[in-house]
């Protein structure tokens, strides 16, 4: 008796629902009921009625690629992890919440530090502007359109003795130097 148990829980889930299922078939077969179109499911590999299903309208055939027993196994299992504290993350593996909320916290830390180090300079430019602009008073902006007239007299005037020596004078023009 007692061997014949621990072949029995030895047997894995899947193996106890590939029995279940042909006792099922056989005893419904007896029966003579048909079951009609049946889906494989993805988890188990059982194949099983569609209603055995979950409703998928995002998927072609309609249902969901697992069958409802492995849907309910898989909740409860993420339901004791949960409970357990393990958080699972698909990029990150297994969590812990501590170490998943320490994670955050050293992610929003480093926010922080980012947006501060942004304010920082922004607030240096600001000041670079400021002082700018201060230097740039009416007085200031008429010395450095003096010195930029100057600048472009110079310009012309080597322009003007080049155009002489080749034999040309005013740039082709009848007038005179717009300075």
């Amino acid at each position: 008796m007692d061997e014949d148990l621990e072949i029995e829980l030895q047997l894995s889930h899947k193996d106890l629902l590939d029995q279940f299922q042909r006792g099922t078939e056989e005893r419904l077969a007896e029966l003579g009921i048909t079951l009609g179109a049946k889906t494989q499911c993805t988890k188990c590999g059982v194949l099983k009625p569609k209603s055995e299903f979950y409703e998928d309208k995002t998927k072609a055939s309609g249902r969901q690629s697992s069958c409802k027993c492995c849907r309910r196994a898989a909740a409860r299992e993420g339901k004791r992890r949960r409970a357990s504290g393990v958080y699972v993350n698909k990029r990150c593996g297994r969590l812990t919440i501590e170490e998943r909320d320490a994670k955050a916290a050293a992610l929003e830390s480093d926010r922080a530090v980012r947006l501060a180090a942004a304010a920082a300079r922004e607030a240096e430019s600001r000041a670079r502007f400021e002082r700018e602009r201060a230097e740039f008073t009416p007085q200031r902006l008429a010395e450095l359109q003096a010195k930029a007239d100057a600048e472009m007299r110079k310009v012309y005037e080597r322009s003007k003795a080049i155009l002489a020596r080749r034999g040309r004078s005013n740039f082709g023009h009848a007038c005179e130097s717009p300075f």
